[in-house]
């Protein structure tokens, strides 16, 4: 280490983290900043904020009382006690948090849902084209087809890919909360209290999933609890019905004779 950085950290922040053993973690904890923005400060990349620098203040204060003292035992750092303004934006970060979580539980429920209804209805279509198929391959340019290719765009939006990331953002948040009982605890607020948890957000529960291979199309997660369709909807532009009893039937009404309308 060049004498120039050598002289910046042994008069600045460093100092006194050298002298009362402490981690830069553990300094970033009591000046209520990151650790990266005290391993800059150390590097002289970064200064202080006011609030950090009166903290360390009172901590040069206390460090150098208790060495007078010559009382070596009791160097550590003086339990911090922190202010009315500083109490209510931590317990609101941790309320928002909360709260957050809470959404997005909710969110994975009904994503979970919103999978299930999607998959029904792709099977519907399955069927169908399954159906139109035996008198003739449908074209790209099929109402069936269009339909089914829109419903697996929208799959993409809640698949289980979709629903791992959901899973990655709630497991963070949880790490985040857990910690606030080891770093910040405080007292449970009541149930009427403005600060009061969040209320947990449920759906309807939903069954487990198995892979199976639809007979039009790429493999999809569906639920084996659901019974299977005895019915067909399909319907094209051209207002023809079909039925599982025969062939296509056009039930375009007769027109009415002008003769009749006059009347």
């Amino acid at each position: 280490m060049k004498l120039s950085k050598q002289l910046r950290v042994l008069s600045g922040p460093t100092a006194i983290r050298i002298k009362m053993g402490l981690t830069q973690l553990a300094l970033a904890k009591y000046l209520g900043i990151s650790k990266s923005l005290v391993s800059m400060i150390e590097n002289g990349n970064r200064s202080l904020p006011l609030a950090a620098l009166l903290k360390i203040s009172e901590l040069e204060i206390h460090f150098a009382q208790l060495s007078a003292s010559g009382n070596d035992a009791a160097l550590s750092l003086p339990e911090y006690q922190e202010s009315a303004t500083e109490k209510t934006i931590r317990t609101s970060r941790e309320k928002a948090n909360e709260l957050r979580l809470s959404q997005k539980k909710y969110e994975l429920k009904w994503m979970a849902i919103k999978q299930q209804e999607i998959i029904q209805q792709i099977q519907q279509l399955d069927i169908a084209i399954a159906f139109e198929s035996q008198y003739g391959a449908p074209g790209d340019d099929s109402p069936l087809v269009i339909s089914r290719k829109g419903l697996l765009k929208k799959l993409k939006h809640c698949d289980q890919q979709a629903i791992a990331k959901l899973e990655g953002k709630i497991a963070q948040l949880e790490v985040v909360i857990a910690s606030y009982a080891v770093n910040s605890p405080h007292e449970i607020p009541a149930e009427n209290s403005i600060n009061a948890a969040a209320p947990e957000l449920s759906v309807p529960a939903v069954p487990a999933f198995q892979k199976q291979i639809l007979p039009y199309g790429e493999p999809l997660f569906v639920n084996a609890t659901y019974p299977t369709f005895s019915w067909i909807l399909a319907r094209q532009a051209n207002s023809r019905h079909y039925s599982l009893a025969g062939p296509p039937v056009n039930t375009l009404r007769t027109p009415i004779p002008s003769s009749q309308l006059r009347a």
